[in-house]
């Protein structure tokens, strides 16, 4: 396959803003799963890998290899370019929600990430419909993967399981099996 392009919706984005505190923060990164680097360029912050940095005073940071389109709904799209990568590395994709909130600020913030696939295009809305298998965090899936304060878990939908990429609490088994994911 020619997959290109990856693709996520970030929608229910809230994060703190604190007022005596650092804010919280959302990011997402593709790792090299051998060497434990970057794949892609990097968003102009310093001390981060991430792709794509989303802050709480709505400032965002990205690679040159990220397309961020706002939605009509309020959902965000994020595609990213993959050229370059080579066919066949193991990569770790990660969603951070950072989080510095003391109190019942410590619970505000969240994100939901749904839409995850792989594809040949970097048109928004081109996923071929009725694609999608629900109660999976699978590429090309509409179902939303939810990420809740003090969790740093991607694609977890339960809060607190430490399990990065398992719907399944314990099971400790990044999406797909195996130690990450090859790229096509």
């Amino acid at each position: 396959a020619n997959d290109r392009y990856l693709r996520f919706k970030i929608t229910d984005l809230v994060l703190d803003d604190a007022d005596n505190a650092p804010d919280d923060a959302f990011e997402a990164a593709l790792i090299d799963a051998n060497t434990g680097l970057s794949l892609l360029s990097g968003t102009g912050l310093t001390k981060n890998d991430a792709f794509i940095n989303l802050q709480a005073n709505g400032d965002t940071f990205k690679s040159n290899k990220v397309t961020a389109i706002d939605n009509p709904d309020g959902s965000r799209t994020v595609i990213v370019d993959l050229e370059g990568i080579p066919a066949g590395t193991v990569v770790n994709l990660s969603f951070d929600l950072i989080g510095f909130g003391l109190g019942a600020a410590a619970t505000s913030s969240h994100v939901t990430i749904s839409s995850l696939s792989l594809g040949e295009t970097d048109e928004p809305g081109t996923d071929e419909p009725g694609t999608d298998e629900p109660g999976t965090d699978e590429p090309g899936t509409d179902e939303p993967g939810t990420t809740e304060p003090g969790t740093d878990e991607p694609g977890t939908d339960e809060p607190g399981t430490d399990e990065p990429g398992t719907d399944e609490p314990g099971t400790n088994e990044p999406e797909g099996g195996g130690r990450g994911r090859n790229l096509p």
